[in-house]
This record gives structure tokens, sequence and C-alpha cells, in this order.
């Protein structure tokens, strides 16, 4: 099944089939929003297909403005879109209680023998670890999403503006929106004025039409003679 852009969609899975899904999203999920986010996406747009790669995006800017955490928004989006109410919650409550049980787990054991030195080697292996999958998940997110020049432009400009001057994310999201709209209404003047320049004036093509039209003539009349 294909949508209006032609992306191809499978059928809606079980909810069984699902639950399981997200069971173990849940459970790998770590690196925080952005290892989530990216993990979601290679499960449920790359392998399942279950959302297109708009439906995604969208919900996943969407979930950006939302208050809260937006990887679990996302998920309880997905879970919803594709069985409703039930979807929704079930999606919501495997998305969080798998990482609690895991991190439960690491902590007790941290806990207990943080203080062994290979207990420490292993914690920070994992934090190495979890740094590459945070990197790994901002550059996957980032190709699908960032189409042109000037949106890395605008994600860079925001990341200096946020992290490097603590600039309030409020000013940093209006500001790279109204450089969008700027660009948006360039490109379409760009591209009105191009179609009038190509499509000409109705009474010049008109006026070349006939011209040409009797240029023909005439020189068929010559090859005549």
């Amino acid at each position: 099944m294909a949508n209006q852009q032609g992306e191809v969609l499978s059928a809606s899975p079980a909810f069984g089939e699902a639950a399981k899904v997200w069971a173990r999203i849940g459970c790998l999920s770590f690196g925080g929003p952005a290892g989530q986010i990216a993990l979601m996406h290679r499960e449920i747009v790359e392998e399942r297909k279950w959302l297109t790669e708009q439906q995604y995006l969208s919900a996943l800017n969407f979930c950006m403005l939302l208050p809260g955490p937006e990887a679990m928004q996302l998920a309880t989006y997905a879970g919803w879109r594709l069985h409703g109410v039930k979807g929704g919650l079930i999606a919501g409550l495997l998305f969080v209680l798998p990482g609690a049980v895991v991190v439960l787990a690491l902590s007790m054991l941290y806990g207990a023998f943080g203080n062994l030195p290979w207990i420490t080697a292993i914690f920070y292996g994992v934090k190495a670890a979890v740094l590459a999958i945070v990197i790994e998940a901002l550059l996957r997110v980032a190709r699908r999403a960032l189409k042109g020049n000037a949106d890395w432009l605008i994600a860079g400009a925001a990341f200096l503006a946020l992290y490097c001057f603590d600039v309030p994310i409020r000013i940093a999201l209006e500001g790279a929106a109204r450089h969008t709209e700027q660009s948006l209404n360039d490109d379409g003047k760009d591209r009105r004025f191009h179609a009038v320049k190509y499509r000409g004036n109705p009474r010049q093509v008109s006026e070349r039409s006939v011209k040409h039209g009797q240029g023909q003539n005439h020189h068929s009349a010559r090859q005549h003679e």
C-alpha cells in the first residue's frame, strides 16, 4: 500500500506483534531521547514500514514542542495511530517499564559493587557506548530531517545559540521558524517568476506565433517559385 507521496506502507500489524516491538524498543532504548528516537525510526519506519518517513518526522516535530519526554510521546502517538487508544497506552507503558527495570537493576548493582574497579570499568565502557549511540542516532535523524544546506545552517545556529549562549529555546525556535518561512516565501516567488517568464505574455506569444507562421509561409512560397 502506498500513500499520496508514493511511500510504501505495510499492513497494520496485529496488536500482539506491535506489543512485542514496543517491549523490544523499551528494553533496547539506551542513549536517551536521541537513541530512542533513532531506534524507533529503524524499527517502525525502516524495517516494518508501519509509518511513513513524513508521518514520523511530523510527529517528532510536534512532540518536540510539547512539554515532557518527546520519545515517550512519539511512541504513544505511533501506538495510537496503529491501534487507537489501547495501542497508545500499551506503547507508552512498554516504552517506559522495561527501561525503568534496567535502570533500577543497574543502580542497585552500582550501589552494591560500585567501589570495585571492574564494575567502575564496566560503567565507563557503558558511557562510551551510549555516547556513540547518541552521535549515530543524531546523524541518522539529521540526514532525513535536514534536506539542504540551509537546514544544516539553521540546525547548527540553533545548537550554538542553545548550548554556547544559553538562548531560551522559544527564541531559537522562533528564529528558525522565521528563517524557514522567509526561505519558503523566496522560493515561491522564484518559482512564480520563472513560471511567468517561461510562460510569457499571451499577446507576445500570439504575436511571435503569427510572425513565425508568416515566416514559414514566405519560405514555402519561395521554395515553390
